[in-house]
């Protein structure tokens, strides 16, 4: 082979293998890893596909976006008509990249705390947010029926499932329903242990664990940080005696 026909070859290649806009998304429902982001992507017609976006930054900051997905982008009007809002949705192995390639038009969809920028997962089976939900309530029923063998499979398959796409503060509340059950059930070192994560904040007061939040993550947190610290003691406490 010659050394033009090399390059031709490898021009093809590359052409054929590494050029990936236009590409158009699976429709379905995706989460970010962390919880703070929900991607719905859903046939509108046989042509084309429909979006929405809502995420969530500091201080109860979101993004809140919706429109069509043409040819694997979106376009979505600004504050100037000329300088539209242009969003990339590239599928990879494990969900959607959503990639704005003009930032400035597109930070006008957002609180100041807030974007939408990422990696949106395909939530495994069973941590979409009606499944949570109804994962949550059998839960609440098991345990208010002082069921807690039962209660505690129900939560901690949730936990163990869906830990990478929860959202922090509802991973905080599951990590609290599980131990609380795990304490009904006699098992006190295996509180502590779903409790680790907030050992820490736990021994400080409330105030210096939450100095560096912003006023609504604060008050988030604190509620979970409160049972958290309630929780430990009566767990530490069955282990002393």
């Amino acid at each position: 082979m010659n050394k033009n026909a090399t390059v031709l070859v490898i021009g093809l290649f590359i052409s054929s293998h590494g050029f990936t806009q236009g590409v158009m998304p699976s429709t379905g429902n995706y989460i970010s890893e962390g919880g703070w982001g929900n991607l719905s992507i859903r046939q509108k017609n046989p042509e084309g596909i429909v979006f929405e976006i809502h995420a969530f930054g500091a201080n109860a900051h979101s993004c809140q976006l919706e429109g069509e997905i043409r040819n694997g982008r979106a376009t979505l009007e600004s504050s100037e008509k000329e300088k539209p809002c242009l969003i990339d949705f590239q599928p990879s192995s494990r969900g959607v990249n959503v990639v704005p390639q003009t930032p400035q038009e597109c930070r006008e969809y957002c609180g100041m705390r807030a974007s939408f920028d990422g990696l949106y997962l395909k939530p495994v089976r069973g941590c979409e947010d009606k499944d949570r939900q109804a994962t949550e309530d059998k839960f609440k029923h098991l345990y208010d029926s002082q069921k807690y063998q039962d209660a505690r499979l129900t939560i901690e398959a949730l936990l163990n499932s869906c830990s990478t796409t929860l959202h922090r503060y509802e991973l905080g509340a599951i990590r609290n329903d599980l131990a609380i059950t795990q304490y009904h059930l006699g098992n006190f070192s295996g509180c502590l242990n779903t409790l680790e994560p907030y050992a820490e904040d736990a021994a400080m007061t409330t105030n210096e664990a939450l100095k560096d939040y912003p006023p609504a993550d604060a008050e988030a947190y604190s509620g979970i940080l409160d049972s958290a610290r309630t929780n430990i003691k009566l767990c530490r406490r069955k282990l002393r005696k």
